[in-house]
């Protein structure tokens, strides 16, 4: 489930603040290792704002976006398959299925806003999970990366324009089925 909080399956390494992580972290260095302590210390995860309202873009931004994904996939998987059912029954002229997809749509919505906020909550907690395992392989690439960002949400703005036209065009012809018989 998206809202399970996740666990620490490993010992974060006690040293953390000793080794420079900065190339990993970037500038918000000690904001995390601070954010790290409290999560070691407590197995759960402070609010991260920026992974909150910014969820998928920061995502990408950390190199998180497996994860990011991972909380989101199947509120992502449900809008798909509901999207290619609106354009079937668009195609086929089967418009009760249509007025379906309109409560349908709805609860997708809410669930994937809190899966949103899910993720928010936990993200200290997985971004802390993420840089010890680069630090344990000795992979210190920098997380923070705005090319991979403008490519990210290109790529989800384009899902969303598609997914915009097929949705408007199951619901205006939904309309206009409705008022010329």
């Amino acid at each position: 489930m998206p809202w399970t909080q996740p666990r620490v399956t490993f010992k974060p390494p006690l040293d953390w603040n000793e080794r420079n992580l900065s190339p990993i972290l970037g500038s918000n260095q000690q904001y995390y290792l601070d954010q790290f302590e409290w999560c070691a210390a407590k197995n759960s995860s402070n609010p991260n704002l920026p992974a909150l309202f910014l969820t998928i873009c920061h995502g990408f931004y950390r190199n998180m976006w497996k994860e990011t994904l991972r909380y989101l996939l199947i509120p992502i998987v449900a809008y798909a398959v509901l999207a290619l059912l609106s354009l079937v029954s668009l195609l086929s002229g089967s418009f009760g299925i249509s007025a379906l997809m309109i409560p349908v749509n709805i609860v997708l919505g809410v669930w994937f806003w809190i899966s949103c906020l899910q993720y928010g909550k936990d993200f200290n907690l997985l971004y802390m999970e993420h840089v010890c395992k680069k630090a344990a392989a000795n992979d210190m690439t920098p997380d923070p990366s705005g090319s991979r960002v403008a490519i990210g949400c290109l790529a989800i703005f384009g899902i969303l324009v598609v997914y915009g036209i097929i949705y408007s065009a199951v619901m205006s012809s939904m309309i206009s089925s409705l008022f010329y018989w």
